[in-house]
């Protein structure tokens, strides 16, 4: 879902798109190159800390991973309500110079589903 802004954000662009990761998390995780390419991909990251993380593993990882990485983050962070929390975690992982390793990752903050069904 997109809504379109105007007049809000007296220090930016006059238009604004905010989009809501939750809203198109499980069709876009089939298509990951579509994360890659969207043109609004930085409006569809819910925080400073999640494009933060996007630089961090777009930059990290190879070019076909890293958008499966990131959404798999989304994905986790919207099915298990643990936004702040995960992107937290993420940033920790990030500063101490450690892999992000998304199955770890997974496994962590999957409390109600030990098995969380795997999507690449």
């Amino acid at each position: 879902m997109i809504w379109l802004l105007s007049g809000y954000y007296s220090t930016q662009q006059s238009t604004r798109y905010v989009i809501d990761y939750r809203h198109i998390i499980h069709a876009l995780i089939r298509k990951p190159r579509a994360f890659r390419f969207c043109k609004y991909r930085d409006e569809l990251l819910p925080s400073d800390v999640y494009r933060k993380i996007w630089q961090y593993i777009d930059t990290t990882e190879a070019k076909d991973i890293a958008p499966k990485i990131m959404l798999r983050l989304l994905k986790l962070a919207a099915d298990y309500d643990c936004e702040y929390e995960l992107g937290d975690h993420v940033l920790m992982l990030m500063r101490q110079e450690k892999s992000i390793n998304i199955e770890k990752i997974e496994r962590d903050f999957n409390h109600s589903n030990p098995k969380l069904r795997r999507q690449s």
